[in-house]
């Protein structure tokens, strides 16, 4: 099954790092979590694309697909 994440380019302070998405809706608020079970996992591409408009600077996230 597919799910889709955002990972943080590597980039700046981050280039050895993988930095993802972590998402509360509830409240809206938006973290990085380090680790990929921590991560927010979306079920569709459209979501996370939905979710990554609202950065600062979308163009510093990407989306990710993984196999659950």
């Amino acid at each position: 099954m597919k799910k889709y994440i955002l990972k943080h380019i590597n980039i700046g302070h981050l280039k050895n790092i993988n930095c993802f998405l972590k998402y509360i809706s509830d409240i809206d608020q938006k973290h990085c979590v380090y680790t990929l079970p921590e991560a927010t996992h979306f079920e569709t591409r459209k979501r996370a694309e939905q979710i990554k408009k609202k950065f600062k600077h979308p163009d510093l996230w990407e989306v990710k697909v993984i196999e659950k």
